[in-house]
């Protein structure tokens, strides 16, 4: 019986150091990852744009069930194993596309998007992520994966989903 709390003693310890150590941390941060994608400006974007066949390519999202759209611009939620809404903010065509989330709980926040070419047949893609995370559980955990680990996920993936030369 001694084990078992000996157990729950370094379990309750770990929880208390991640919440302090979260707690010490900003809320606020911005995050940014780059990738150079084999393919022109127009399909990147386009595939970027297309949120409603963004499983087909993107490893992590379950679904995208579009929503009505709020102040005029499209809104969706993407299942990644927990339902997120949202929404795009601001759009440059082919250059630049600002989306933020509407409804975590644990993340505000927004991606930009900038999209340039690198050549005629790559695209320069990179990802700003400006967000708050409220949870001093979820900064503690964002500092040990890295704050920009979804982006790189998302970029990895968008790369991945054209064909190689």
């Amino acid at each position: 019986m001694r084990w078992l709390l000996g157990i729950l003693i370094v379990l309750a310890s770990i929880v208390g150091v991640a919440y302090i150590a979260g707690g010490r941390m900003p809320a606020a941060h911005t995050a940014t990852a780059t990738i150079v994608v084999g393919a022109p400006q127009a399909a990147v974007w386009q595939r970027i744009g297309d949120v409603a066949a963004t499983r087909q390519w993107r490893k992590s999202v379950k679904s995208v069930t579009m929503l009505a759209p709020k102040d005029g611009n499209p809104c969706w939620i993407e299942d990644l194993g927990r339902p997120i809404t949202v929404c795009l903010t601001r759009q440059l065509p082919q250059k630049l596309r600002i989306v933020s989330v509407a409804n975590a709980n644990n993340f505000f926040g927004s991606w930009s998007f900038l999209v340039q070419p690198e050549s005629p047949t790559t695209t320069r893609v990179t990802i700003t992520e400006d967000a708050t995370l409220p949870s001093p559980f979820f900064r503690a955990g964002s500092a040990l994966v890295g704050a920009d680990w979804n982006q790189k996920a998302y970029l990895k993936d968008l790369a991945n989903s054209f064909p190689t030369p």
